[in-house]
């Protein structure tokens, strides 16, 4: 039961991790088109 709990916890950090980073190159490339 924990371990299926562990797993849908890294999912989630993992997905915000890549979410964070997706929003970074976003604002980054703004920048650059401004």
């Amino acid at each position: 039961m924990n371990k299926i709990i562990t797993i849908i916890f890294n999912q989630i950090k993992i997905t915000n991790a890549s979410d964070h980073s997706f929003k970074m190159i976003n604002k980054n490339q703004k920048i650059i088109l401004q």
